[in-house]
């Protein structure tokens, strides 16, 4: 299936959820409770399409392995964010702020106009999925990028 090359305003404000909840099945050795949350699908899915990047390829490398993961910056604000890097080092997810969500929901459609115009080649980072993970209550925003 091929995404449609027009997408809707409703599609930058779309997103999909999964919530997993495992309170009565083997507590001590899984999570008891787990939500996910993947930002405007639509869009993601396109802007992987333009910067020709494949869905199995995608999936299994970030699915595929545990991943290498340093933290960079002077200052305890810039450690805050972490680099998670695929096996292959192809792609990069980052953990940020939920002011980053927000402003990046702001941004995402002015970006993807860009790199529409530009036919996927930008020296722009490639956005390729952004996430919410919520596990025991502790949230975690990530965005994935080459």
């Amino acid at each position: 299936t091929t995404v449609p090359p027009l997408l809707l305003d409703s599609d930058f404000k779309a997103f999909s959820k999964v919530s997993i909840e495992n309170s009565n099945f083997n507590r001590d050795n899984m999570i008891g409770k787990f939500k996910f949350k993947e930002y405007c699908p639509l869009v993601f899915r396109n802007l992987r399409e333009r910067f020709e990047v494949k869905e199995d390829v995608f999936n299994q490398a970030l699915s595929a392995t545990e991943p290498y993961y340093e933290v960079r910056g002077d200052n305890q604000k810039e450690r805050s964010h972490k680099f998670f890097y695929s096996k292959d080092n192809r792609f990069v997810v980052k953990l940020f702020h939920t002011e980053e969500v927000e402003l990046m929901l702001s941004k995402l459609s002015e970006y993807y106009a860009y790199v529409v115009e530009k036919d996927g080649q930008t020296l722009l980072p490639q956005y390729l999925a952004m996430y919410k993970i919520q596990v025991s209550g502790v949230e975690y925003h990530m965005i994935v990028m080459m």
